[in-house]
């Protein structure tokens, strides 16, 4: 995981698919197409959620340095667990784990 800024917002890049010199690691040709065509979908759908509630989501993007397929997202101040238990200590009949 990587956080950087991204027209002036921050953000997080986390590594999705790490490619060997002919592709996704260990992965035969059509295997590492099918995958990659996942991931592209995936990024499509995820383009197009919005809600204030939900992370923002950019996009994908390859990292030539370390040879992958990294996501990019909003970088979020706190994680999810973090934010439960700090609400259900305040009070607890807001938030259920």
């Amino acid at each position: 995981m990587y956080s950087g800024s991204y027209k002036g917002s921050a953000v997080a890049v986390k590594t999705l698919l790490a490619l060997g010199p002919d592709g996704v690691d260990n992965e035969d040709g059509g295997e590492q197409d099918a995958l990659l065509a996942e991931t592209a979908a995936e990024a499509e759908a995820l383009s197009k959620l919005r809600h204030a509630n939900m992370m923002h989501f950019f996009g994908i993007c390859f990292l030539p340095e370390q040879q992958a397929v990294a996501m990019v997202t909003e970088l979020c101040t706190t994680d999810l667990r973090s934010w439960i238990d700090e609400h259900a200590s305040s009070d607890p009949s807001q938030v259920s784990a």
